[in-house]
């Protein structure tokens, strides 16, 4: 749980995650009430990476369109 509260880990803990959830069963997992709490923390650390990512996505759209803009070659020429 603690390597995904930092963005520095998280991608490594997301990769640990997934694999974890591949070998263990939804319904094992939630068993016990600690795991569920776990789950829940995770859940909303989720949720931020997610919409980090959807900024730092959305700001790439912004590069692309600036260095297009820039780019003398990317306008076609006059006939």
């Amino acid at each position: 749980r603690d390597w995904n509260t930092h963005s520095h880990y998280c991608h490594t803990a997301q990769a640990v995650l997934a694999a974890v959830f591949r070998v263990m069963p939804p319904g094992k997992l939630m068993d016990s009430d600690a795991m569920t709490d776990v789950l829940e923390a995770l859940a909303a650390y989720n949720a931020r990476h997610y919409a980090r990512l959807n900024g730092l996505l959305q700001k790439t759209y912004l590069l692309d369109l600036s260095l297009a803009a820039l780019d003398p070659l990317s306008h076609t020429l006059p006939a």
